[in-house]
């Protein structure tokens, strides 16, 4: 029994039914946050590293409620939340509660630890928004669902791997090319896929390989 499993047997009961729903539900307020009075958003809801050191605890969680692809049209938000309910619905079917709710707090966990870190080592105030840890649902969801066939354009088949290499060479790019904050979401939302996954998988890093590289 690997420990995820241990944990799952031990605090499985306390496991968020659905998480993903409620997590939709986030983005949807928070898309109407950031059309409306977007500045609510930062001045309250953030990871605002300096604002959750004087207090403002609640920052590490609802910081969620930034939506994914916001600075587009609306349309490709909403767009985005509904492939966001549709691969963690996939993954919650696979996983169970408990592991996908647990794959979350890791990340949330994650992005407050690496902004810490930074911080105390910086002195630099750090603002953190959960772009990439919603995007590596997709990347969680290629590795469990590798040879899922996706129409690109609506036209194109292309299975779900390919387009995970895109991100990740999306994510590589803007790794080394954007500021701070980007480098700590892209780090801390990598880290989280692949430490979870490769505990879930009993540490067998060819069996997570073979998923992505096979034919």
């Amino acid at each position: 029994m690997n420990l995820i499993n241990k944990l799952e047997y031990k605090f499985g009961r306390y496991a968020i039914v659905n998480l993903n729903i409620y997590l939709v539900a986030m983005y949807l307020i928070g898309l109407l946050i950031m059309m409306t009075k977007p500045m609510f958003y930062y001045q309250f809801l953030s990871l605002n590293i300096n604002a959750i050191l004087h207090g403002q605890i609640w920052r590490i969680f609802t910081f969620i409620f930034y939506p994914p692809v916001y600075d587009y049209f609306v349309f490709f938000s909403l767009l985005a939340i509904y492939f966001y309910y549709t691969f963690s619905k996939s993954l919650i079917m696979v996983w169970g509660d408990f592991k996908f709710d647990l794959y979350i707090l890791i990340g949330i966990i994650g992005h407050f630890l690496g902004g810490l870190i930074v911080f105390l080592l910086t002195k630099n105030n750090v603002v953190l928004d959960p772009t990439y840890l919603t995007f590596s649902i997709f990347i969680a969801f290629a590795l469990t669902f590798p040879d899922t066939i996706f129409l690109l354009f609506f036209i194109i088949p292309i299975k779900a791997k390919y387009l995970a290499y895109f991100e990740l060479v999306l994510y590589l790019y803007i790794l080394f090319t954007s500021s701070i904050e980007h480098k700590i979401a892209i780090i801390c939302s990598l880290i989280n896929v692949f430490i979870f996954l490769f505990i879930t998988y009993k540490y067998d890093i060819k069996m997570i390989f073979n998923k992505l590289f096979r034919r």
